[in-house]
């Protein structure tokens, strides 16, 4: 089967099931295959799988039209290396947040002393997540969500928010007051509800570090929280998910009180240099972090890229989980949930 007649299998059980259902091994297999039919909108299997999936989700069509831009479901891999080491550093237990939770996968990776609430706009995913993880997962937009609908709502906030948050350049019009797109409000909104002391490892797009547009958020998101580390991920990472777009994890901790902050640097960016095989040379911008950080690019920046001959690539010849996990052990965080957001 190609996979969108896996996903096309995974949205019809998923339709079947109750929820809270006890899954045999063949189930949780066939759910794992979900991904969202926003990749092939616009072609011919996209066309019949949407068809197929709408016998049992009625006017799915529009969910999967509107989700085109943003649905990149994070490798498995790259999720795990995240994890293991937010436990080493005291992320074991608590109550996190995910925005754009998909089916569930940072979820379902969570320490098993952890819960979380997990918000995303398609109902399928949002079924699916509840069932492959048995956390709190609901259809909203990220824009609508607040504290009081959270399961834990008497914390006054999240300890922890993982996730690869949705990506576009819209600009929601609620609860938005600086206009800013998609994947840089998410960011913003997710870390406005962390207690200080906590720890957000998100990823977005390297536009939310990189564009002059975005640097007045950059200095806004510096007030809410430190840069503990960005780690922009090599061009391949999403590839699954039907994109080469360059995306960034960022390592943001909420300060305490009394805790001595650094500059934020990264709210500036510089620009770099590529040659090409012919010798001429390109001229790009990039976040001030990653040329003091240079180790923090995760392979080799090459000219061309997702969308456009001007942008530009990572590469690299390992995969995104060991080039992470790497560079990952040189990183520390205190970790100390307190207090409200």
């Amino acid at each position: 089967l190609s996979q969108a007649q896996r996903a096309v299998k995974a949205a019809q059980l998923a339709a079947q099931l109750e929820p809270g259902s006890r899954l045999t091994a063949n189930q949780r297999a066939t759910l794992s295959e979900w991904t969202s039919l926003a990749q092939w909108i616009g072609t011919e299997r996209g066309a019949a799988a949407v068809a197929a999936v709408e016998k049992v989700w009625p006017d799915y069509g529009p969910t999967a039209s509107g989700s085109i831009l943003n649905a990149y479901y994070t490798d498995v891999d790259v999720v795990d290396v995240v994890w293991q080491w937010l436990a080493r550093h005291g992320v074991t237990e608590g109550h996190g947040f995910e925005p754009g939770c998909g089916r569930g996968i940072w979820m379902h990776a969570a320490p098993s002393g952890c819960t979380m609430d997990g918000v995303d706009i398609d109902p399928i995913s949002v079924k699916i997540a509840r069932l492959l993880t048995g956390q709190h997962a609901e259809v909203a937009r990220i824009e609508e969500w607040n504290l009081a609908r959270s399961l834990r709502p008497d914390l006054g906030g999240y300890d922890f928010v993982v996730g690869n948050v949705p990506f576009s350049s819209n600009r929601p019009g609620r609860n938005n007051p600086h206009r800013d797109n998609l994947h840089n409000m998410s960011v913003m909104r997710s870390v406005e509800m962390l207690r200080p002391g906590g720890v957000a490892a998100v990823i977005t797009s390297r536009y939310a570090l990189d564009a002059a547009t975005s640097r007045d958020w950059r200095a806004r998101l510096a007030e809410q929280v430190d840069l503990v580390a960005a780690f922009r991920l090599p061009s391949g990472t999403h590839r699954a998910a039907g994109t080469a777009v360059v995306t960034d994890l960022l390592v943001l901790r909420r300060p305490l009180r009394d805790d001595r902050r650094p500059e934020p640097t990264w709210i500036d960016t510089t620009t770099f240099t590529i040659d090409g095989p012919d010798g001429d040379s390109a001229t790009f911008t990039h976040n001030r972090h990653f040329d003091d950080h240079p180790t923090r690019v995760l392979g080799d920046y090459e000219a061309g890229g997702a969308w456009s001959p001007t942008n530009f690539s990572v590469r690299s010849a390992a995969t995104a989980a060991d080039a992470l996990g790497e560079v990952l052990e040189r990183v520390t965080v205190d970790y100390r949930p307190q207090g409200s957001a």
